[in-house]
Formats: structure tokens, C-alpha cells, sequence
């Protein structure tokens, strides 16, 4: 379900920094809260839980720079807090230590 994936770190109250995931989905699928809660419990059987995303956020794409690597730091106009965006999904009460 997932073409392209970027992680990047923002700010959270508790623990200074949390995981934000930036998926682009396949074709087929529509950005849902259902496909965000499969991406995160799939996560969990291979990430501690400090590495999970507190965080998902679908986007239509994501800025390639011509060696054809993400340019993360082009993902966000600067200044602006990616987790007030419109879609973004709040995974932090499923993060369970342990």
C-alpha cells in the first residue's frame, strides 16, 4: 500500500521530539485512518516504541531532488508546524513502552 515513505523528527510537548511519518500510498489506496492503524500496528512488530510514528501524515508526493533522494527539509514551508496540517493522524495514544 505504501510507494514512498519519509521520516522526520518534530516537536512534542513531552518528549521534545517525536517520529512524523510522510507516506505517499500506491495508486489504488485513499489516504484513511484504517491504512494509518495497519501502517502503525505492522510497524510496531519491528520498531521499538520510541522509534514508532507518534505521527502519520499521507501526501500526495514528496520533493525528489535530482540525485533522487528525498529533500526532506523541502517537505514543509519553513516555520510551519507539520503536525497542525489538515489530514495528519495523531498516533500517540497507541504508543505503548514495552
Amino acid at each position: 500500500k505504501v510507494k514512498q515513505v519519509a521520516v522526520i523528527a518534530v516537536e512534542d510537548e513531552i518528549r521534545e521530539e517525536e517520529v512524523m511519518a510522510c507516506i505517499v500510498l500506491q495508486s489504488d489506496y485513499q489516504p484513511s485512518k484504517e491504512i494509518a492503524l495497519e501502517i502503525f500496528e505492522w510497524s510496531k512488530q519491528f520498531l521499538a516504541y520510541f522509534k514508532l510514528p507518534a505521527w502519520i501524515l499521507f501526501v500526495v508526493d514528496l520533493p525528489i531532488g535530482t540525485s533522487q533522494k528525498v529533500q526532506k527539509v523541502n517537505l514543509f514551508p519553513k516555520g510551519l508546524d507539520p503536525r497542525k496540517e489538515e489530514n495528519v493522524m495523531d498516533m500517540r495514544s497507541l504508543k505503548k513502552k514495552g
